[in-house]
Parts: structure tokens; C-alpha cells; sequence
């Protein structure tokens, strides 16, 4: 009789154990899945690399991101399209009408120093907000036709907004699935900008007949709209979503724009852009002159010279810089090439008419 209890009871102890495991392997596998909930809350995609569409919010974002490019081309393309009407109005020379193109470059370096911690303490919604803010600001101001000391002023709070979003768009996008495909897009809208902004500034004042600071009665609306749409669109990615997504995050370390600086990838992009923005805002911003003045255009007719350029270089760094460094890297590059802006411009006043 005892050998045959021994043996009942360990069938029974042997169902328990198989028991007890599989109730183990429940718990782990709802820990695990809720652990990979969480994960993908914080990073706002999938596992592995964002997609535009994928979580759904990033549709708006990217379409949002889209506009804010738009408007950034349509401002950096004005003011070369603007230049004569400016000289006309304020009575300066060339000289004192190069600081239009230094202003924006002073706002880029600004940009450059706090895009990451703007990052850190507000996330993109921090970008989406104080971009369009500082944007609007420079618009209404610029409306008012002020004195000419501080038209820079204002030129550099817009620059101050279109680094922010072009450090903070281009590090989240080329982050994502397709990035060359996606940034294409990006800087296409920019060009779209670019294009069609000269021609409306100077259609306003050639065939409208009104002032040239009427054309930022325009653009004050599109940044308010852009305001809107960018809020909504990034209302939920904070400074704590991005803290928690950040690689950084666990190390907690340094400066991020210090370690950017100390990357060479960071300075051959610089350089590259320096190069190349110098030449592409120097040929656009002084052709209308240039055909007005030199070659006896029409004023509108002038305007169709202006036309987007702008280098893959982004995404190269994109792909080849760590992800932590994207931000500050690609910001300080943006202002490096906009210094390069200001050198090939001011340069040309040593022979204005080559």
C-alpha cells in the first residue's frame, strides 16, 4: 500500500511543478509584453526605426514638418529678392545691406547651442512651439517697416527659428525608414519655398504696387498657421518622451553639443556647408540685383533667377553620426554653412559688379 501511494503522489507533484512553470511563463511573458508596450509609448514607433506613418501621429507630424520647410525656404529666399527695394527704402549701400544675410546666421548659432538643450527640457514640442513664436514675432516686427538697426535684430530671431526646426527635423527624420526618400521630400518643400518666394515678393511690389514689407503680412499668417499646426501635431512629444528616448538618457553625461564639436564628421559637414551655402545664398541673394543693375532687367522678370539648392549633406550625417549627436551636430553645421552665407556675400562688395 505504501509503494502504491509513492507512486500516485508523484504523478501529482510533477503536474504541480508543470503547473507552477507554465504559470511562470505566463507572468514573464505579460511582463515582458507590458515592458514592450511601455517601450514603444516612449519611443512613439515600433520596435527598430520610425516610420513616417507608423505611429499614426507621425502622418501630421511629417506633413507638419513639411510646411515648416516651406516656410523656411520662402523666408531665405526673400531676402535676395527684396535687397533693391531695400536699399531704396532705408538709403544704404551694399555694405550695410549685407547684414540682412549676417542677422540669420547669428540666430542659426544661437540655435545651434541650445537646440539640444531645448530638446532635453521641452522635447519637440519645445521646437514646434518657439520656432513659429519666434517667427511670428519677426514677421509682425518687420510689418512695421522699423528703423534699419533693428531689422537684423528681427532677421536673427527668424534665424533663430528656422535653426531650431532645421537641426530638430532633419535629426527626427533622418532617423526614420527611407530616410533619403523622406529628407528628399524635406528639403524639396524647402525648394518649393525657395521657388516660389521670390516671385510673390517681387510680383507684390512690381505689379501690386505696394511696399516690400507687405509681402510679410503673408508670411506672418503662414507662421501663425504654422503655430497651430506644429502644436497640435508634437502636443505630445515632451521633454520627458525625449528624455526617455534618448541613448543619452542613462548616462547622463556631458555636453552633447561639446561632443559634436569634437567629431570630425560634424566639421567636414561644416565645411562642406560653408562652402556651398556661401555660394548658393550668395548667387541668390544678389542675382535680382545683379539683373536689375548690370544686365537692365525687369524687376519681376529678375525675380525667376532665384532658385532652391541645398546639399545631401544632412543625410550623410544622419547615417554616419551617432544618434545622441544628430541634434547639435546637424545645428551647428546649419550655422556654419549660414556663416559661409555672410562670407561669399560680404566678399562680393570688394567687386559688386563681377
Amino acid at each position: 500500500m505504501a509503494e502504491l501511494r509513492q507512486t500516485n503522489e508523484a504523478p501529482d507533484e510533477e503536474t504541480g511543478q508543470d503547473s507552477i512553470t507554465a504559470s511562470l511563463d505566463n507572468v514573464s511573458k505579460q511582463i515582458v509584453g507590458k515592458t514592450k508596450e511601455k517601450s514603444e509609448a516612449v519611443q512613439g514607433a515600433a520596435p527598430g526605426l520610425e516610420q513616417w506613418n507608423r505611429p499614426r501621429i507621425n502622418i501630421y507630424r511629417y506633413l507638419a514638418t513639411l510646411y515648416s520647410f516651406v516656410i523656411m525656404g520662402m523666408n531665405d529666399a526673400a531676402y535676395g529678392a527684396l535687397i533693391p527695394y531695400l536699399e531704396t527704402f532705408y538709403d544704404v549701400n551694399f555694405t550695410i545691406i549685407s547684414l540682412v544675410f549676417l542677422a540669420p546666421f547669428v540666430g542659426y548659432t544661437l540655435a545651434a547651442i541650445l537646440n539640444n538643450k531645448i530638446h532635453m527640457r521641452f522635447g519637440q514640442l519645445g521646437v514646434a512651439t518657439i520656432a513659429p513664436m519666434c517667427k511670428i514675432i519677426a514677421y509682425v516686427g518687420t510689418c512695421v517697416h522699423p528703423s534699419y538697426p533693428l531689422l537684423p535684430i528681427l532677421f536673427m530671431l527668424a534665424g533663430f527659428g528656422n535653426g531650431l526646426e532645421d537641426g530638430g527635423w532633419n535629426s527626427w527624420i533622418g532617423n526614420m525608414e527611407n530616410a533619403n526618400q523622406l529628407l528628399g521630400l524635406l528639403h524639396g518643400a524647402y525648394g518649393a519655398g525657395g521657388t516660389i518666394s521670390p516671385l510673390i515678393a517681387t510680383a507684390m511690389v512690381t505689379k501690386g504696387h505696394w511696399p516690400w514689407y507687405t509681402f510679410y503680412y503673408m508670411m506672418v499668417g503662414l507662421a501663425v498657421t504654422e503655430l497651430l499646426v506644429c502644436t497640435l501635431s508634437f502636443r505630445q512629444a515632451s521633454g520627458a518622451i525625449h528624455r526617455a528616448a534618448s541613448a543619452r538618457n542613462d548616462f547622463g553625461g556631458g555636453s552633447t553639443t561639446r561632443e559634436a564639436l569634437k567629431n570630425h564628421i560634424t566639421w567636414i559637414c561644416a565645411f562642406f556647408l560653408l562652402c556651398y551655402v556661401g555660394v548658393e545664398v550668395a548667387l541668390g541673394g544678389w542675382i535680382v540685383t545683379f539683373m536689375l543693375q548690370i544686365r537692365d532687367g525687369e524687376p519681376f522678370q529678375s525675380g525667376f533667377f532665384l532658385g532652391p539648392l541645398f546639399p545631401a549633406a544632412i543625410i550623410v550625417a544622419t547615417k554616419v553620426l551617432p544618434k545622441h549627436l544628430h541634434i547639435s551636430a546637424i545645428g551647428f553645421a546649419a550655422a556654419f554653412g549660414g556663416g559661409g552665407g555672410a562670407c561669399f556675400v560680404s566678399a562680393s562688395f570688394f567687386n559688386p559688379r563681377v
